[in-house]
């Protein structure tokens, strides 16, 4: 199966950790849907695989505020209040109980999202003016 969510070069941040965990958020989910071609075959991997994206993105989103915070990115206060907010939608799926696709879907959607809208208008410039500061911090 060709990948659903194709990873392109737009993508590339030059931060060698984030650009990792942005391919292994693109691996994840295109396996995902692969499961969903066959979920009686994959019932049990299906919710395994949705925890393992939800706390990827949530650690990644926590690894972004901190190097945010700490070179002092402009607009950053803005930033993590975006990221919180992501943060909050990811963490409600869980109240609603909802089937297992239903929510692998949903989560899915949201780290989707995130890439086509938040990266390319935050995440990009974020990005080039926190490469920036850490050459001159090293």
């Amino acid at each position: 199966m060709a990948d659903v969510f194709e990873w392109k070069e737009d993508f590339v941040t030059g931060n060698d950790e984030v650009d990792n965990e942005h391919r292994q958020l693109f691996a994840k989910i295109n396996k995902l849907y692969e499961m969903f071609l066959d979920t009686n075959k994959y019932h049990k991997e299906i919710p395994e695989l949705t925890e393992q994206l939800k706390s990827i993105m949530l650690e990644h989103f926590e690894i972004e505020n901190e190097l945010l915070e700490k070179y002092n990115i402009e607009s950053y206060e803005e930033h993590i209040k975006i990221h919180n907010e992501i943060k909050e939608s990811i963490c409600e799926i869980d109240k609603y109980n909802l089937p297992v696709i239903i929510a692998a879907l949903l989560l899915s959607d949201i780290i989707i999202n995130y890439f086509l809208k938040h990266f390319p208008e935050y995440d990009k410039k974020f990005i080039a003016e926190l490469n920036e500061k850490q050459k001159l911090d090293s």
